[in-house]
């Protein structure tokens, strides 16, 4: 026994040691990763401010107090880091480069200053000059003057300058306004309006150049950032000499440590091993069987055990919502933290209101309330759980996390399936909760889908998958040599299934690659019959699937001729969120001889800076500027400016939904080089 005391005594005093150098390391890493969190953070807000400077240059109306917002921020933080961890002599070249970082950022804040005065100044004209046009139109009473045309064409160099910063259409500009000051009016309204307009273009001109350099210099003269690169690499190096000490003692420490505890285990156990092993396993196998190991509370085997015994039972569903990405993005060490406690929240409530219920941890993220004789109260006591869970602040480090959760109710057998059955539609409809009832259908839902998903399958083994054709009309050779193609399904039936019935489903499910890769091999067969051109929709799911890209790489290289007729359709708004892989794959295809065009052009805020990054063949004009581009002056002037912009770079435009015959003479008049649309032709499963 005098070993077991001397060993005890031993690990009482490397205990204490343990939880003092604990303390010390917890203080240390806690003041290091705060440290570190404001250069990381200052790193994030300086990137943010370039975005936001960015933005304020692309858009007319623009909050200003957002710059001037992280800015201060900025500041703040520097303040803080002074006052901070880094006064400490290890940290001196860290401080030095901190201060070099101030001073370069307070430079770059002048700069800023001088571009927000000088943008706001471009702005006002840009947005002034389009309401002058719409002046002229109303003094002059004349829409299609040589004048007229001549501002339009002005205002279209003025948007693009700005949007593209090419100092091309500077030089253009200024031959344009020599035509405007040669221009006569008898009209003293005219000449006053021709002297008023010619004022905000030259304000215009004056400025955009500084405009120019200002932004340049604040987007990639990039000092501030260098200085605070350097602070955070010599903070991590000086840190790092630290940590070893902290590292080796640590390890010391704990093989100490473990070495004492594995004595007293050893000596204890040899007492009565036998007698203590057995208690264990069966008080483990016991709570193992009913019980959930990280919560403690009863598992799904118990609630399936206590639903037969309890009288009119009514069972609540709790799922934490968006649980997975909390696991991703905080480590499942928080994701089991944050499951502790809303076990405990809600076992908290149970007790607190005196509910004859039991709590259960059902699955990964699910809790479960089984609650006797308190049907008629049972969306009331709903509404307050999930009101109690979502105004808890789960405690991390210095941050507070926000938990929100859905539930499903069912009074009725089978009642968890029923509970799941109404979590699972409130999911797709964003409620808070629903108790089940027969309305639902929610079992006629799903067999829709999978009736749906049966055809899919059909289709694919059976080839009832096959394309339709659109007419895409050269509008200057007043002729069809291009084709949209369209993919359709044939189900058991016979029914014909539009793509936007079936391609959702075939998404969710894992067919959608199979259809993508028949449509490709049914397109390349069409080129090897027909000598037209051939263009199909490619989707941001196939760009960014690594099989669908290698088998499209394949197949154009293999079948190179064929490519030279084939054009790829893109997305703008799916491009637009995905630079990089859209840029990859759309500069490989072109090396094969695949044409780009970008779809719904101008459906958004279109980026043109992006579109020169593509480098397309095609912008398909959208069909909500075209559709009304006989009655709206608007529609007309926006398809002006993306048809002079295109033509300027050398990309070819087309008209989407050509409806009738006045909206393409309007096309024809404005010089798009295609149209498309039901007044060309509808699409059709054979061709000429």
């Amino acid at each position: 026994m005098r070993k077991v005391y001397i060993t005890i005594i031993l690990a009482i005093l490397f205990s204490l040691g343990s939880i003092l150098f604990n303390d010390f390391t917890r203080k240390y890493m806690e003041q290091t990763a705060v440290t570190l969190s404001l250069i990381k953070d200052i790193e994030s807000l300086e990137y943010q401010l370039n975005n936001e400077i960015l933005r304020n240059s692309f858009l007319l109306y623009y909050n200003h107090d957002i710059i001037y917002d992280i800015t201060e921020r900025i500041y703040k933080k520097i303040e803080t880091l002074k006052k901070g961890y880094l006064t400490k002599d290890k940290y001196r070249e860290t401080y030095k480069y901190l201060l070099a970082f101030e001073n370069a950022f307070k430079e770059k804040e002048e700069y800023i200053y001088d571009f927000e005065t000088i943008n706001s100044i471009i702005k006002n004209t840009q947005t002034y000059i389009p309401s002058l046009i719409l002046r002229y139109i109303e003094i002059s009473g004349k829409k299609n003057d040589e004048y007229f045309y001549l501002i339009s064409s002005i205002a279209s160099s003025i948007f693009l300058a700005k949007s593209s910063l090419d100092e091309d259409f500077i030089y253009d500009l200024e031959k344009k306004i020599e035509r405007l000051e040669n221009f006569k009016f008898k009209d003293q309204k005219l000449k006053e309006f021709n002297e008023v307009y010619l004022s905000h273009i030259k304000i215009f001109i004056e400025n955009f150049p500084k405009y120019q350099y200002i932004l340049d210099y604040i987007l990639n003269k990039k000092k501030d950032l260098y200085f605070l690169s350097e602070t955070k690499k010599t903070f991590i190096k000086s840190s790092k000499e630290e940590t070893k000490f902290i590292t080796f003692f640590a390890t010391f420490s704990s093989i100490t440590f473990l070495t004492v505890l594995a004595i007293v285990a050893y000596l204890m156990i040899s007492l009565d091993k036998k007698n203590i092993t057995l208690l264990k396993l069966k008080k483990n196998l016991e709570k193992s069987l009913i019980s959930d190991e990280l919560t403690g509370l009863p598992n799904r085997f118990a609630f399936n055990i206590d639903k037969k015994v309890i009288k009119d039972p009514a069972f609540i569903l709790v799922n934490i919502d968006n649980f997975k990405q909390i696991n991703d993005f905080y480590g499942t060490d928080v994701g089991d933290f944050i499951l502790v406690k809303v076990g405990e929240i809600i076992s908290d409530f149970i007790k607190e209101k005196s509910i004859k219920g039991t709590v259960y941890r059902i699955g990964a993220d699910d809790f479960g309330i089984l609650i006797e004789d308190s049907q008629e109260n049972i969306e009331h006591i709903t509404k307050q759980i999930i009101t109690r869970i979502e105004k808890y602040k789960f405690k991390l480090l210095n941050i507070d996390l926000a938990v929100n959760v859905s539930a499903g109710v069912s009074l009725e057998s089978p009642l968890f399936e029923k509970a799941d059955m109404a979590l699972k539609h409130i999911k797709k409809q964003r409620k808070k909760y629903l108790i089940y009832n027969d309305s639902l259908d929610l079992a006629k839902k799903i067999g829709n889908n999978l009736k749906i998903l049966s055809s899919i399958k059909y289709a694919l083994e059976n080839d009832k998958l096959f394309l339709v054709c659109q007419p895409i009309k050269s509008v200057k050779e007043d002729m069809t040599k291009k084709y949209e193609v369209l993919v359709r399904l044939l189900d058991e039936k016979g029914n014909t299934l539009e793509p936007q019935i079936f391609l959702p489903i075939a998404k969710e499910s894992g067919y959608y690659g199979y259809i993508t890769k028949t449509v490709i091999d049914k397109t390349l067969k069409l080129l090897e019959e027909y000598p037209y051109e051939f263009s199909l929709n490619i989707s941001i799911e196939d760009i960014m699937d690594p099989d669908i890209k290698e088998y499209i790489y394949e197949k154009i290289i293999i079948k190179r001729e064929l490519a030279e007729r084939l054009t790829f359709e893109i997305l703008e708004s799916e491009s637009a969120g995905n630079y990089e892989e859209s840029n990859e794959f759309v500069k490989k295809v072109k090396m094969c001889g695949v044409k780009i065009a970008i779809d719904d052009f101008g459906s958004g805020y279109s980026n043109f800076a992006h579109v020169l990054n593509l480098e397309p063949d095609y912008l398909k004009i959208d069909a909500s500027l075209i559709k009304n581009l006989d009655k709206d002056i608007y529609s007309q002037v926006v398809v002006s400016t993306i048809v002079t912009f295109a033509n300027r770079l050398g990309i070819k435009t087309v008209a989407e939904f050509v409806h009738n015959e006045s909206i393409y003479e309007i096309v024809k008049d404005m010089n798009i080089d295609y149209a498309q649309g039901f007044y060309i032709g509808r699409p059709v499963d054979k061709l000429s």
